[in-house]
């Protein structure tokens, strides 16, 4: 068994995020964070494309 695996972490600055929850709630913040994640892995390819279902996108927010 290998313990060897690939690592990448990604940082992403939506700039306007705060004032869209203040003024459009946290859900539609939540929202735009989602549809960008979404257009970086439509961007983006893995290496190994049989391993996508592998990966992962996580939110990780404090509110």
């Amino acid at each position: 068994m290998s313990l060897a695996s690939e690592f990448v972490y990604a940082a992403l600055d939506v700039n306007g995020l705060k004032g869209i929850n203040d003024t459009l709630g946290h859900n539609a913040g939540d929202e735009l964070i989602q549809g960008a994640a979404v257009m970086d892995a439509h961007i983006t390819k893995p290496v190994n494309e049989s391993k996508l279902k592998e990966c992962m996108v996580r939110l990780l927010a404090s509110r």
